[in-house]
């Protein structure tokens, strides 16, 4: 019997270690604009300098982080590279030819959610691309770390994405066939 409650005991901590402290999943998609809520759990807090990725975004065009008024005394950072922040310990999907968006915890108090509740929405991250099409999923990360202990946590998981449409993919190959073309005319006559 206690052979059991020893090994229940260590399954339930070994069980907190593994849960993801930054959440982001979709919303809604309205048009070309992807919605995702960014989540952070309760056994979780966010410090300065803690961040979360969304990697491979398909023909990203704009992207904004809109801090929910519970947390909007904190500043974010939004940056867009091909390659993003990689928490240790995970390794994402990151093709450097395809925008990441990296949003970044640059100021204010801790953000830490109370114990034992739901998680508190940190905002909501409006990635705006070049299709409306889903079918695909592309990773995030995350770090912050846990309230018991300070214990730094990175997760990786997916998220739905876009996928562009065949007419979008041909219109973009007639495009790139005409300048081509037009290059090449241009470059017979001198």
């Amino acid at each position: 019997m206690l052979k059991r409650l020893l090994l229940a005991g260590l399954m339930l901590v070994c069980g907190e270690g593994a849960r993801a402290a930054i959440i982001v999943t979709l919303d809604h998609v309205t048009g070309f604009d992807w919605v995702y809520n960014v989540r952070l759990q309760s056994s979780a807090f966010m410090s300065e300098g803690d961040a979360f990725t969304v990697f491979d975004f398909p023909g990203l065009q704009n992207a904004v982080f809109t801090a929910d008024a519970g947390v909007a005394d904190r500043s974010f950072s939004l940056t867009e590279a091909g390659t993003g922040f990689t928490p240790p310990f995970v390794v994402p999907t990151d093709l450097p030819q395809l925008q990441n968006v990296t949003v970044t915890l640059t100021g204010g108090d801790q953000i830490v959610p109370p114990p034992l509740g739901d998680p508190i929405l940190l905002g909501q991250l409006t990635l705006t691309g070049l299709s409306a099409e889903t079918g695909k999923s592309i990773d995030f990360t995350g770090l912050s770390a846990q309230q018991s202990g300070g214990t730094p946590v990175s997760n990786l998981s997916s998220i739905p994405a876009p996928v562009p449409e065949p007419t979008t993919l041909g219109f973009m190959g007639a495009g790139l066939l005409a300048v081509t073309a037009l290059a090449l005319r241009r470059r017979k006559r001198l």
